[in-house]
């Protein structure tokens, strides 16, 4: 196993809000990071992408969820991992929020259908969506089952293993895999308006999927979710990208705006 040759990554957050705990912990990362500050998900992404493309002293290009809990242990730990091997993409996980999941994690065994569930069924007795969105989430016993079974199938035990979907915690990409694969929402598969759209991790594990890349995780890196299930709400601010070197923060008010195609469909990526 070869391990990577060059590391200076760049954290990017898509950041429609300023919790204290989050920027608080960040402060405490010795890396430059990306913020793409009140935009709507899939502008944000576009806009992260953009940048991390054109600033080629970068390697890789570190995903954060604006309310993901990010220890200076848990970039410590990614780091390690890369010096044993490569990996196209690496992830941690997360709880995937405060509530009824709290004992399940960002991963899961399953891909996420673009398309998000139709109607809901009232009977008690069958309470569920009905579509072809579902997740089965990862909690800590599925965790040592699939690193077992997949142990089997390799001859080699390792505590990384490889899951269909991660919900972009703390979620390491090697520069030629945001070369080749960009972030689309899933708009147009679920006839939502631009301003709606969101889901652009799932669309980024389909497009995974699609190119055969393999999406590994290592649950030593476990961090807190600050999510608490129902919708988000996002505070209300100009546009602008954040780019915080050490102590200072250079800001650029962006009146350009991510092309349409972001919003395109399954079989319109360029994987």
């Amino acid at each position: 196993m070869t391990g990577l040759k060059e590391w200076k990554p760049l954290l990017c957050s898509p950041s429609p809000r300023n919790i204290p705990e989050v920027l608080e912990a960040h402060r405490r990362l010795p890396y430059d990071k990306l913020y793409a500050k009140y935009f709507i998900e899939g502008d944000a992404y576009w806009h992260l992408r953009n940048f991390f493309l054109k600033s080629k002293e970068y390697t890789h290009m570190i995903l954060i969820p604006d309310d993901l809990v990010v220890l200076p242990q848990d970039m410590e730990q990614l780091w390690y991992d890369l010096q044993e091997y490569d990996y196209p993409i690496l992830s941690g996980m997360c709880n995937v929020d405060l509530d009824t999941m709290r004992d399940y994690f960002s991963i899961t065994e399953n891909l996420p259908h673009p398309v998000r569930p139709l109607k809901k069924v009232d009977d008690p007795e069958r309470r569920r969506w009905w579509g072809w969105r579902w997740y089965a989430w990862f909690n800590s016993e599925m965790i040592k089952k699939e690193q077992i079974r997949q142990a089997a199938m390799t001859g080699y035990r390792h505590p990384i293993f490889r899951v269909m979907h991660s919900g972009f915690a703390l979620q390491c990409l090697r520069r030629d895999v945001v070369e080749k694969i960009s972030f689309v929402t899933d708009a147009a598969d679920n006839a939502m308006p631009q301003a709606e759209c969101s889901s652009v991790d799932i669309m980024f594990s389909n497009s995974c999927a699609l190119a055969n890349i393999a999406i590994m995780v290592d649950p030593r890196i476990k961090m807190l979710h600050l999510r608490h299930g129902g919708p988000v709400e996002i505070e209300l601010g100009d546009s602008e990208i954040w780019h915080v070197i050490g102590d200072e923060k250079r800001i650029y008010k962006t009146t350009t705006s991510a092309p349409k195609n972001i919003h395109r469909m399954l079989s319109q990526w360029d994987t």
